[in-house]
């Protein structure tokens, strides 16, 4: 039985232009010239295996998102994220009494993107983003997880 990697379109804050203008695919990210950027949300529910579907997608993709936001990494700490051409900064979630990773968020950006990221809160994991367009303007990404069985109030 195969298997499908069922990841998202990437979000655009600007219509995308006609399939005429298309180029090859380019391996590594960039900024657009532009003051628009692209942002890819996925739920991955453990990244470790899925990694390189996710990077397969990144080499075919004609313009790569600036900014990833995953959720349910299941990561571990002593697990390394690192897909080329992004700056990864992560929360992992808790260890289950199997000894297996839960929950976990990682904002990845595009390393010529200008941005300060930091951890907000715990429980939930929050993780906050602010990220410089070229003409100055500050925007906040905020990336999170609340486990449907975890208290949202907690």
């Amino acid at each position: 039985m195969g298997s499908k990697s069922n990841l998202p379109q990437t979000a655009s804050s600007s219509p995308s232009p006609p399939s005429s203008h298309l180029q090859t695919p380019c391996n590594i990210p960039s900024i657009p010239s532009s003051n628009t950027f692209k942002i890819l949300q996925w739920n991955c529910n453990g990244i470790t295996k899925k990694k390189p579907f996710l990077e397969a997608f990144l080499s075919k993709t004609i313009n790569p998102p600036d900014i990833i936001c995953l959720q349910e990494t299941h990561l571990k700490s002593t697990q390394q994220l690192k897909i080329r051409g992004y700056t990864t900064h992560r929360i992992d979630g808790p260890i289950a009494t199997n000894g297996r990773a839960t929950d976990g968020i990682a904002t990845l950006l595009v390393n010529s993107l200008q941005h300060h990221t930091e951890e907000l809160t715990q429980n939930p994991p929050i993780m906050s983003s602010i990220i410089q367009t070229k003409s100055g303007t500050k925007i906040d990404i905020l990336n999170t997880y609340i486990n449907p069985k975890q208290d949202a109030a907690t």
